[in-house]
């Protein structure tokens, strides 16, 4: 891992979580069936196949194939959006103000592939979204999105648990807590104990 949160778009998160994981399937499957050769409609389905293949890697359950199927969707909309209009989302060279909107874009988008991730089903998956995404999402999100805004440019490996830590004490009341009562209270009392549940385990 390589602070996947800290990633400008679906592209750069998958170069940044699981690098193990994301080298073998580019090697073994992505390169096989053509990678990023021919048409760019033909490089949007091998990510589409790839990514769906992905999700079934981590077991057979809907949970799993939609949010492989979503990763797809999501990483061949990237390559047809940049085949197209040119727009890299990753340049080195953009303001800080469109880099931290991406980022801020990204993680939200991710956040929501990782419910139906979670999902064990159909029914799950609609349980996670309309259910838990309204508490956990929205006053979860908010103590991680204040981790990874204030730490977003430091160098310091990236370590699941101890930023876990860090964000469970921040939503508890320690000095960092910038979150209005009502808010701490739904994200540390409801949010937390769900939102450990939402990631991916890998």
């Amino acid at each position: 891992f390589n602070h996947p949160f800290h990633a400008t778009s679906i592209r750069n998160f998958w170069r940044r979580w699981h690098i193990s994981l994301s080298t073998w399937l580019r090697d073994y499957l992505y390169i096989p069936l053509g990678g990023g050769h021919g048409s760019p409609w033909k490089t949007a389905r091998n990510l589409s196949i790839v990514m769906l293949l992905g999700g079934l890697w981590h077991g057979a359950t809907w949970g799993y194939v939609l949010w492989g199927a979503s990763q797809g969707l999501l990483l061949a909309a990237g390559r047809l959006f940049y085949h197209y209009t040119g727009v890299d989302a990753d340049r080195e060279d953009q303001p800080l103000s469109s880099r931290i909107a991406r980022i801020a874009v990204n993680f939200h988008v991710i956040g929501l592939t990782f419910v139906i991730f979670r999902a064990h089903d159909l029914a799950g998956v609609w349980t996670y979204l309309i259910v838990q995404l309204l508490v956990v999402y929205l006053a979860g999100v908010a103590g991680l999105w204040m981790f990874y805004v204030q730490h977003a440019f430091e160098g310091a490996s990236y370590r699941p648990h101890e930023e876990w830590d860090f964000v469970e004490t921040a939503v508890r009341g320690s000095s960092h807590n910038q979150l209005p009562r009502l808010l701490r209270w739904i994200t540390a009392d409801i949010g937390l104990h769900q939102v450990h549940h939402l990631l991916p385990r890998v």
